[in-house]
C-alpha cells in the first residue's frame, strides 16, 4: 500500500493535553472516568495512552478507570447504560474525559439525564452540535479540538501539488495542532 503522506494530529500530545488540565482542576484521590473509545482504533488508543502516561508521571495522586465502546448504532445504548452505571456506583469519579465524538455525545446525554452538570467535570471532543449545546449548558466544560478542518485542508493540498503541479509532499508525516475549548472562546471554533 502506497501513502503519499498522513496528515493527523499528534495522538500521545492530545491526550496529555487533556490529562494536564484536568489534573490541574482536580483534588488528590480523584478518579477520571476516561471514555476511552474503540481499543483497535489507533487514534483513540493514542489519546488515551498519552493522557494516561501524563497522569501516571505528573499526578500520580489521581486514578483512573476505563470505559470502552465508540457510542456508535446500537453501541450508543450500551455505553450509555455502562457510562450511568459507573457514575451512580462510584462516588470518586470527579471527571469524565471522552476521546471521541460518539463518547462525547452520549456523555453529555448521561450528565444531563443525571443532573450532573458542573458536579462532574466533563471533557468532550471534537466540536459538532451536541458537544456545542453541552458547552454552553454548563454540562460540559471543555473540548479537545482536533482541527478537522485544518486536517482536511492540509491533506487536499498535499494531494492537489501532487496531481495538479507534480510537486510531492516533502515529509510524510504532517502533524496538525490539538487545542483545548472554553466555554469563553468557543465562538471561535463555532463555523
Amino acid at each position: 500500500e502506497n501513502v503519499l503522506a498522513n496528515v493527523y494530529v499528534d495522538f500521545d500530545t492530545t491526550g496529555r493535553i487533556a490529562a494536564e488540565l484536568l489534573s490541574s482542576q482536580l483534588p488528590a484521590g480523584s478518579r477520571i472516568l476516561i471514555c476511552a473509545g474503540a481499543p483497535d482504533v489507533v487514534s483513540q488508543r493514542g489519546v488515551v495512552q498519552g493522557f494516561t502516561s501524563y497522569i501516571d508521571e505528573k499526578s500520580p495522586e489521581l486514578g483512573y478507570v476505563y470505559l470502552y465502546g465508540d457510542g456508535g448504532g446500537e453501541q450508543m445504548s450500551l455505553l450509555s447504560l455502562r457510562l450511568k452505571d459507573m457514575l451512580m456506583r462510584d462516588s470518586s469519579i470527579s471527571a469524565v474525559f471522552c476521546v471521541n465524538a460518539r463518547g462525547s455525545a452520549v456523555a453529555a446525554q448521561v450528565f444531563r439525564e443525571l443532573d450532573l452538570g458542573g458536579k462532574i467535570r466533563l471533557v468532550g471532543s471534537d466540536i459538532f452540535k451536541e458537544n456545542i449545546e453541552a458547552m454552553q449548558d454548563g454540562i460540559m466544560q471543555n473540548i479537545v479540538y482536533k482541527a478537522p478542518h485544518q486536517q482536511a485542508y492540509k491533506a487536499a493540498k498535499i494531494l492537489f501539488d501532487y496531481l495538479l503541479r507534480g510537486i510531492p509532499p516533502f515529509q510524510s508525516d504532517f502533524i496538525i495542532k490539538s487545542s483545548i475549548v472554553f466555554q469563553s472562546n468557543l465562538h471561535m471554533y463555532i463555523d
